[in-house]
């Protein structure tokens, strides 16, 4: 018996996934799925991405990586703090220079912070 449109449909969201894990090997996260529209169209969306990863511990100085045009890499202080306004909490990413912080101080990404320096090292 042939597949139905449906089950076709799913056998290639199936096949991209795959596909896009073999391209990329350290991306273990795959999505993929057909989203109806309000006007009756669709679309079909497959990603890979990396498994999160949440390494603060505490405040301290780690390395991070750049994120885009936001900030370079580099060491950060960095700090997680409260805020009432956004009723979440922040990474807040300080320079140091000549053993001081320094402004302006940078939101830092979580998923950017690389390690946490030995001994709080620069």
């Amino acid at each position: 018996m042939p597949l139905t449109d449906e089950q076709q449909l799913d056998a290639c969201i199936g096949h991209l996934k795959n596909i896009l894990a073999r391209m990329h090997p350290g991306f273990s996260v795959v999505h993929g799925d057909r989203l109806m529209h309000g006007d009756g169209g669709s679309s079909i969306i497959v990603t890979v991405q990396r498994p999160p990863r949440y390494i603060f511990d505490g405040d301290g100085f780690y390395e991070v990586e750049a994120n885009a045009r936001y900030y370079p890499a580099g060491v950060y202080w960095v700090e997680c703090k409260w805020s009432d306004a956004d009723n979440q909490f922040w990474h807040w990413g300080s320079r140091s220079w000549d053993g001081r912080l320094i402004s302006p101080r940078e939101i830092i990404a979580p998923h950017s912070i690389l390690r946490k320096m030995e001994g709080g090292a620069e």
